[in-house]
């Protein structure tokens, strides 16, 4: 079965902050809302270009020190305490997963504050000494769920 990449999302006006990305279908507990583009390393040889609208803080930071340039629509996903995906590593390839049933209209979420389950005031400390959406490294984020998608229980 091939997934088209962003198939079943927008990006739009968020009440969270700036733009965010939208379900424009329902999707189901576990079942792929995005597959995200890894293909844009930024490093010293392919360094970020400004003038061409590529800024830190639509940059992931990966494991092993791997840093990529997100594209739209992934680099609007905001993060909530509530998130309804998360990330999972499938064959690959990383996955936005649903942890929560997501609406048509619904807006796309994941906790990547990291440490957002510990409280608001945790994530906002963090965010004083974290460069923005580092967080999404969210290996170490524990969500407490009946159904557990992304692997993250332990």
């Amino acid at each position: 079965m091939t997934i088209d990449r962003a198939q079943g999302v927008r990006v739009g006006g968020s009440g969270i902050d700036g733009h965010g990305v939208f379900a424009t279908r329902d999707f189901q507990l576990g079942k792929t809302v995005l597959l995200l583009d890894d293909s844009r390393v930024v490093d010293d040889k392919h360094p970020l270009d400004a003038a061409a609208g590529e800024l830190a803080h639509h940059c992931d930071y990966l494991a092993g020190g791997r840093v990529v340039l997100m594209p739209s629509p992934e680099r609007y996903i905001n993060s909530s305490c509530e998130p309804n995906t998360c990330v999972a590593t499938r064959d690959g390839v990383r996955h936005v997963v649903v942890l929560t049933v997501i609406a048509a209209g619904d807006e796309v979420t994941y906790d990547y504050l990291i440490n957002c389950h510990g409280g608001v005031r945790v994530a906002l400390e963090r965010r004083e000494h974290i460069p923005h959406r580092i967080w999404r490294i969210n290996q170490n984020v524990r969500i407490h769920h009946e159904q557990d998608p992304c692997g993250t229980r332990r």
